[in-house]
């Protein structure tokens, strides 16, 4: 750090470690999305852990992929594996870098 200030070099940062706290983004994301209760936070230990929420009520995966289309104003990429409805999501973030390479 100190060759960066002599050499007249600014740093910054673009990624701070919120993937992996109480306030950070998987928890603020399911705070978005209308999750009645976080059962666990994201954590990292040795990999990633996803956050666990839930919905006090079963909701449609259509009704979800619409609302985090909605909340994100970005389309999202869904694959429907059954027809039931679900109280209980995993929410894993990261990466929104690289998220035009979905589309």
């Amino acid at each position: 750090m100190y060759k960066k200030i002599k050499r007249n070099i600014s740093h910054f940062f673009i990624h701070g470690p919120l993937d992996f706290i109480e306030f950070g983004t998987s928890s603020s994301l399911m705070k978005l999305i209308g999750i009645d209760s976080i059962r666990q936070y994201s954590v990292y230990q040795n990999g990633e852990i996803p956050g666990i929420g839930e919905f006090n009520h079963p909701i449609s995966f259509e009704t979800f992929v619409q609302r985090m289309r909605n909340i994100l104003e970005e389309s999202a990429r869904a694959w429907r594996h059954n027809e039931k409805e679900f109280k209980r999501i995993g929410v894993l973030t990261g990466a929104g870098h690289s998220s035009d390479l979905l589309n």
